[in-house]
């Protein structure tokens, strides 16, 4: 077997190179590394008597982020990486808790919508001072402003090509004005 391959990163040379010394994995491993890490911070920011855990805070922001403040369970559970299963487990949770409503579509009995409640918007509102001063102090410590757009950009382009499903983005135009910004 040939253990000589060409790497695909950018700025690599056409000189064959070893498989396990391609730059592309280095990339990778940086990148999960970066997001298992920053994924273990946020956790810590809360508060656990709210019922509100890390599985539900994900799709929770989602639903608050999105127009009206609902999504299609299938468009959850896409954007969350979660199972049809899944999806239903945390919605019931969701709602146990009084964070979220199912809401049958009108024009589509096939289709069921989660909702945000007002408690459910009071509980990622009191999350939300912990969680954005960790991504500040801890996780984007060492990067500026201009890093932040161009890390933005860069991982758009990264998560656009392989899970398209979470690129659905609510134009600003007509996102509630009470979501939280982008």
């Amino acid at each position: 077997m040939d253990t000589e391959l060409m790497s695909t990163h950018p700025e690599a040379s056409a000189t064959p190179v070893d498989p396990l010394d391609d730059p592309v994995l280095t990339t990778m491993g940086l990148l999960f590394e970066a997001a298992a890490g920053a994924h273990t911070l946020l956790g810590t920011t809360l508060v656990s008597d709210s019922g509100l855990t890390d599985q539900l805070f994900e799709p929770l922001l989602r639903l608050a982020r999105s127009n009206g403040g609902r999504l299609r369970m299938t468009d959850l559970a896409a954007q969350c990486r979660y199972s049809a299963s899944a999806v239903t487990r945390v919605s019931d949770r969701l709602e146990a808790l009084g964070f979220a409503t199912r809401e049958s579509c009108p024009s589509d009995r096939r289709v069921v919508h989660l909702a945000i409640t007002e408690t459910g918007r009071r509980a990622v509102a009191e999350a939300m001072p912990p969680h954005v001063r960790m991504i500040d102090e801890r996780i984007f410590a060492n990067v500026d402003a201009d890093e932040r757009r161009e890390l933005d950009r860069l991982l758009r382009k990264v998560r656009d090509a392989v899970h398209p499903c979470a690129a659905a983005v609510t134009p600003a135009s007509v996102r509630p004005s009470h979501s939280i910004s982008e």
